[in-house]
């Protein structure tokens, strides 16, 4: 005697594994530069301290982009500083104040920041001839530039 069996199949171990995309997020372009106007007196800031800025403004934003900005950060070291009115906005980007310096921080596009700040130096300028999409500047001078990118794999 056969036995039927009427219900259902177990579906095989290789169509019950699907493959799940993996995004991953990426600093590049990345150009800091310590004194961006020659000769001005009180506008050279260390690496370490631009890490600093950019690394406490980043920290505020929990998205992956910021997350892997905070990552490639970690690597060159920074502090994380003390900061006061965080805002966003669409045209301009994001902005604090540093509590112990005073200094305003703006971390946005290109375009919006060299609404508000002085010329770029030519470093800056050709990161963003480059590709990079995020300036930071510090009370009106930019000092770094670089893109996050996504891949999916």
């Amino acid at each position: 005697m056969r036995f039927l069996w009427f219900g259902r199949k177990k579906a095989s171990a290789a169509q019950s594994q699907e493959s799940v995309a993996v995004e991953t997020w990426r600093v590049n372009n990345f150009v800091v530069v310590e004194s961006p106007l020659a000769g001005a007196a009180g506008t050279t800031i260390e690496s370490s301290t631009i890490y600093s800025y950019l690394a406490t403004l980043a920290q505020q934003e929990q998205t992956p982009a910021s997350q892997a900005l905070v990552e490639f950060l970690q690597e060159r070291g920074f502090v994380t500083l003390e900061i006061t009115s965080y805002s966003h906005s669409e045209s301009l980007g994001y902005s604090c104040k540093v509590f112990d310096t005073s200094a305003t921080v703006l971390l946005g596009g290109p375009a919006g920041i060299a609404r508000v700040t002085t010329p770029f130096h030519t470093e800056i300028s050709q990161a963003v001839g480059s590709g990079a999409n995020q300036v930071l500047a510090i009370d009106g001078i930019a000092y770094a530039a670089f893109s996050i990118d996504s891949t999916t794999e």
